[in-house]
């Protein structure tokens, strides 16, 4: 059992200087095992996390604060909740990831799956997306390869991932959407 201070923390490591993290992590975890021998060691009990609050002025025009609880078993890490709020944006995720320790300790086929949800009442996508100071352009830029950058994810090969999202309103400037609905697998 204990709480991390965020702050003092990351202030153990210069890198993460510029995200101006605070807040607390709140455990209450019991770790079994051998460290000499990891694939024995197991955890059981909760993360919640408490006010996190994180500046990222290369992608976030505002900084964001996360709250959230996560539970871990011997066998599966539940997000009973996590939110984050970053301006007039929140986005809600929860789900659960079973098999984690398959993707530490990959052995013949053995999967991990994470089925979850991704909601928010609002999304201002001025909130979340960084212009830069020249965005005045001469050439027209190169279409987007989404395809491309999707194959080049490193993404588990034994990771299964199912996530439905659903979002209310959606902003950018003048341009409004009511809803957004649907799934993500792969």
């Amino acid at each position: 059992d204990g709480n991390i201070d965020i702050g003092e923390a990351a202030g153990s490591f210069p890198d993460l200087e510029e995200y101006d993290l605070r807040g607390a992590a709140v455990m209450n975890l019991a770790v079994k095992g051998s460290p000499e021998d990891p694939k024995s060691m197991t955890a059981d009990g909760t993360v919640s996390l408490k006010d996190i609050a994180f500046a990222m002025p290369e992608t976030l025009n505002n900084p964001a604060k996360l709250n959230g609880k996560i539970s871990i078993s011997p066998r599966s890490v539940t997000i009973e909740t996590l939110t984050m709020i970053s301006g007039k944006t929140d986005v809600n995720f929860s789900g659960g990831l079973s098999g984690y320790k398959n993707l530490v300790f990959p052995e013949n086929s053995a999967k991990a799956d994470f089925k979850g949800r991704i909601t928010s009442e609002m999304i201002d996508l001025g909130d979340l997306l960084v212009k830069s100071g020249d965005t005045k352009q001469t050439e027209p830029e190169e279409p987007f390869d989404l395809e491309e950058t999707l194959r080049t994810l490193p993404i588990p090969p034994n990771l299964s991932v199912e996530t439905a999202f659903g979002l209310g309103k959606i902003v950018s400037g003048k341009l409004n959407a009511d809803s957004a609905r649907g799934k993500i697998l792969f």
